[in-house]
């Protein structure tokens, strides 16, 4: 899985670096997919390419895959066994989500929560028609004409499917394969990883496991395997990340310090709440545990021949 912050010249670089609960999947609407002609591929893509001054290592080559004709606010990807990249869109970021930063008089309230329903108590309580013209946040986005929690409910995170179908080196098909994601506490799909037999998501507060059942190529089975990501209203980026398959057949992914609150499959209390952690679990859910933790904001793994994870803990977003 790859994790994008840029999104002004869409996928330019990608060739360049190359609790269980299930939800209503019915509930969900999925947008047409968008193809690109050949000559429209090939023209958007000289138009960015004329935009892009790069200075980059001799070894290397910049060129530009996907445009933004074919998705916007791309967030995290991962490159499937025939091409295609699978690529979350975020619509959250900055409407339906909050970076304590913008909030400072909720900083006390934040660190007292302990998991993930402290959140969403606090965020239904705080939101109300009365307090939320005030904060400016959140925009009347269910069309009520009230500004309280329920307008978090509308925008959802959504996973597209990009492919190059003639071969040419430029991607010119477009496919939204999942969306619905959109409770109150939900924060930015910020991990992807696609298997053989399943497409793996991690958008807080849960690591979902999304299946195709009758192969039209949309994902119609959505099952959270992994559940209490996301206890604190937090900074901005410290969401899950670094989804990886392990070199033991596990699934390993990450979350800053916004904290982790929850149960395994077994019933099994994990409480982390004030502290990055890395998990890992069977692809099914089983035998979950926190892997490491008393991290600030980890994003993403590789491993080593021996098998260590090497990843990077961001550090304060300050001089210094």
């Amino acid at each position: 899985m790859k994790y994008f912050l840029s999104r002004s010249l869409g996928f330019a670089f990608i060739a360049a670096l190359l609790s269980c609960q299930t939800v209503d999947p019915t509930s969900a609407v999925i947008a047409p997919p968008v193809s690109l002609s050949e000559p429209e591929a090939s023209q958007r893509a000289l138009e960015i390419r004329s935009q892009v001054s790069a200075e980059i290592d001799s070894q290397l080559n910049l060129t530009l895959w996907a445009s933004d004709s074919l998705l916007s606010d791309p967030v995290a990807l991962d490159m499937d066994d025939y091409g295609r990249a699978f690529v979350t869109r975020t619509n959250r970021r900055r409407s339906s989500e909050f970076d304590i930063r913008n909030h400072r008089d909720w900083e006390l309230a934040s660190i007292s929560f302990q998991d993930v329903e402290d959140r969403r108590a606090f965020l239904r309580s705080t939101l109300t028609p009365e307090t939320s013209e005030k904060i400016g946040k959140p925009d009347d986005l269910n069309g009520d004409s009230i500004q309280d929690w329920r307008d978090l409910l509308v925008e959802s995170e959504q996973v597209y499917r990009i492919e190059d179908r003639n071969e040419d080196g430029i991607a010119d098909f477009s496919q939204m394969v999942a969306t619905g994601f959109q409770e109150e506490v939900t924060d930015i799909a910020g991990a992807v990883l696609s298997t053989d037999d399943a497409l793996f998501l991690g958008v807080a507060p849960d690591l979902w496991r999304l299946k195709d059942s009758n192969g039209d190529g949309i994902m119609d089975e959505k099952e959270s395997i992994s559940h209490g990501f996301q206890v604190h209203i937090g900074f901005g980026g410290h969401n899950l990340s670094g989804l990886i398959m392990g070199p033991d057949g596990r699934l390993y992914w990450g979350i800053g310090d916004i904290g982790f609150h929850g149960f395994d499959q077994d019933g099994k209390e994990w409480s982390f709440p004030n502290e990055g952690v890395i998990a890992r679990c069977n692809p099914d859910g089983s035998d979950f545990e926190i892997f490491a933790h008393g991290l600030r904001n980890t994003h993403e793994f590789v491993f080593d021949e021996f098998g260590n994870i090497i990843s990077v803990d961001n550090d304060g977003d300050h001089p210094g």
